[in-house]
């Protein structure tokens, strides 16, 4: 096959025009992402960290948080507060290098197990504890948590309730659930 000087100058116009294309197009989804990327920069500004604000309430309030470095709950604890964990009280119990010694402040404390969370009142938590149990535990403003809060007051002085769940009752009293004991369901018809 013979190539001509149309073939040969038609050649490299097609390289070119798909160089450029392709150049478009890269430039286009960089640009795309840069405006994404920006704007989620820009919310996260605008709004305040809920967490911060629930940190500071925790220790305003006398909570405190008892952990050690290798507990992998500890960690999955801290991580819920994310940056918010600078304002929380929190008490490392283990000694670097000694996995089963505790700090004295911990053995004052009593603290047996890891996460723990010791309260104003001296009640406890034990184990990782989402954010809106601590809000609603303290009585800390939180996405969640505040309905919980207003409404934990109304339901302490109510009056008892009964659930009817086909032939079972359930009895509520004071938020507690009073359930009888699992055992086989008979229907009326004597099916199980």
């Amino acid at each position: 096959m013979v190539r001509t000087r149309t073939d040969m100058a038609r050649a490299p116009r097609t390289d070119k025009r798909t160089v450029r294309f392709r150049t478009a197009v890269i430039f286009v989804i960089i640009a795309v992402l840069g405006v994404f990327a920006y704007l989620r920069m820009s919310d996260r500004d605008k709004a305040p960290d809920q967490r911060m604000e629930l940190a500071q309430c925790l220790t305003d309030k006398g909570a405190k948080f008892y952990g050690a470095y290798w507990c992998p709950h500890c960690a999955a604890q801290k991580k819920l507060f994310g940056k918010a964990l600078s304002k929380v009280t929190y008490i490392e119990c283990a000694i670097p290098g000694d996995s089963t010694a505790q700090t004295q402040a911990c053995k004052d404390a009593g603290i047996t197990g890891y996460p723990t969370w010791v309260f104003a009142d001296g009640s406890r938590l034990n184990g990782e504890v989402s954010l809106v149990d601590l809000a609603e535990k303290t009585g800390c403003p939180y996405p969640g948590a505040s309905d919980a809060n207003a409404n934990a007051d109304a339901n302490v002085n109510a009056a008892p309730q009964k659930l009817e769940t086909g032939g079972t009752t359930i009895k509520a009293e004071n938020g507690n659930v009073n359930a009888p004991p699992p055992g086989p369901r008979i229907d009326t018809n004597g099916s199980r």
